[in-house]
């Protein structure tokens, strides 16, 4: 790895290793180069993943908090046995304990996505470890759960699938997640988007030969991609580590490039929300077209020269 590269790594956390994927990228040159996702991931696998030399920057597709009212209610129930209750709103009073703002964010700027809540589904438990491997995270990396400094990012792929392929009536962000052929069909054109959008910065299993074609022929490709597109087309887990890599990927490009004001990869995270973001945690979301620009700024990175001090070791 030369002085210039560095990594960006992807995590589709769940409650259970078995269930848990992680998909790391190498960036070098202006080329993205995708290594085949791993599954079965254990605390302590990705921890020493984190460690690699050149890791710059990991998205976790897991909560990074809770509400902050929620939390508060929890601590008033706890000390005093007090619930909270806003008489203003009458059956809503729960609603401020169950999304974060980020969520509320998600679900008004995103067609057809509704972040599920953090304190009342069984994401929580995700949330949980993820809290877990931010507490145990390397010295070396920093943690800022709003994602705008710090080596770890927040990802919700559906909401990413959402913001680059929504467009027209589609829904992309749903009908990719389980066993069925359907599904894997839909893995499948999802990968092909991925690639044709991306082309060509994007390698899948072979830095030295990105793919210049918009199509995904698993037939007609090296053994190690190949592998990849095969991995990604039979889990959602992994597809989502790729996805979740993708995101973090254009957040550090942003980050490196003074995160440009006209050409944001990722929306930035509104001033007023900062503050509670830095609590709660705030998810990542794409700009409009960011994939098809994502190359450029791929190759304006290289030229730059640019060494990414941060996060760098």
């Amino acid at each position: 790895m030369s002085e210039s590269a560095f990594k960006i790594v992807g995590v589709d956390l769940a409650a259970a290793p078995e269930n848990t994927a992680y998909c790391v990228i190498c960036v070098e040159g202006g080329n993205a180069c995708v290594h085949k996702p791993e599954s079965g991931a254990t605390d302590e696998k990705l921890l020493e993943v984190f460690s690699e030399r050149g890791v710059a920057r990991i998205g976790f597709d897991a909560p990074f908090g809770w509400p902050h009212p929620f939390v508060s209610a929890l601590r008033s129930h706890a000390r005093h046995n007090v619930w909270p209750r806003d008489r203003r709103r009458k059956d809503r009073h729960f609603a401020d304990l169950t999304l974060r703002a980020t969520d509320v964010h998600v679900e008004e700027s995103v067609d057809n996505v509704t972040p599920l809540s953090v304190s009342a589904s069984w994401i929580a438990v995700v949330a949980m470890r993820a809290a877990l491997l931010l507490s145990r995270a390397p010295e070396s990396l920093e943690v800022d759960r709003s994602g705008v400094n710090g080596n770890f990012v927040e990802v919700y792929p559906a909401a990413a699938l959402a913001a680059w392929f929504n467009k027209g009536g589609a829904d992309w962000s749903t009908g990719y997640k389980g066993e069925a052929p359907s599904h894997r069909e839909k893995r499948h054109d999802i990968v092909r988007k991925l690639v044709g959008a991306t082309k060509p910065g994007l390698a899948l299993g072979d830095a030295t030969d990105p793919l210049d074609s918009g199509s995904v022929d698993i037939r007609d490709k090296t053994k190690d991609r190949r592998e990849t597109v095969a991995r990604l087309i039979q889990s959602d887990d992994a597809l989502d580590a790729l996805i979740s890599a993708l995101v973090t990927l254009m957040a550090e490009v942003d980050r490196r490039t003074g995160h440009p004001k006209h050409d944001p990869l990722i929306e930035s995270v509104p001033p007023a929300r900062q503050a509670l973001a830095e609590i709660e945690g705030w998810i990542a979301l794409p700009t409009d077209g960011s994939l098809e620009r994502l190359p450029c700024r791929l190759e304006s990175l290289a030229s730059d020269g640019d060494t990414g001090p941060e996060g760098r070791r």
